[in-house]
């Protein structure tokens, strides 16, 4: 194995591995490590360019979902104001639905009172009826009578 850079090791004892030193040019390690920055550099821009687009990512996506949202959020008022109005008109047609069955009621009272009418002027007509037949009949035979009278009368005289 090698020791540190720059550092004068002697060899330790025994075996046949043996600590090397290592030399390496400052100029050379200069050139290393610049070109290490310059990679960590590539690295963290390669990093925020993906982080950022990420967030461009994400930032569209929210666009999208406030759009989608705004969209929902018309159509339900939208979809809400039309309830509130068949509400409305189901509330117009229940009042006059209950008028008119009302109207019915009253009518129905109205025709029951008039049929009651009805039957007790029927009533009163059968029984002038029956009492014009009976003075047609006591007429019809007072006039009979007064006939046979009168041609009595008339026989008499002559």
């Amino acid at each position: 194995s090698a020791a540190a850079a720059g550092g004068g090791g002697a060899p330790q004892g025994g075996g046949p591995e043996e600590e090397r030193t290592v030399r390496v040019d400052p100029s050379a390690l200069g050139n290393m490590i610049g070109q290490k920055e310059r990679e960590l550099q590539e690295m963290s821009e390669l990093r925020v360019r993906a982080l950022e687009k990420a967030i461009q990512d994400r930032e569209g996506t929210l666009e999208e979902a406030k759009g989608q949202f705004l969209r929902l959020r018309d159509d339900f008022q939208y979809n809400l104001r039309l309830l509130e109005e068949r509400d409305a008109e189901l509330a117009r047609y229940d009042a006059l639905f209950a008028n008119m069955k009302q109207v019915l009621v009253d009518r129905d009272g109205e025709v029951s009172e008039l049929r009651a009418l009805i039957d007790e002027l029927e009533g009163r007509v059968r029984t002038e009826q029956a009492r014009c037949s009976e003075l047609e009949t006591y007429c019809a035979d007072r006039v009979s009578e007064e006939r046979m009278r009168t041609e009595a009368v008339k026989r008499a005289r002559e």
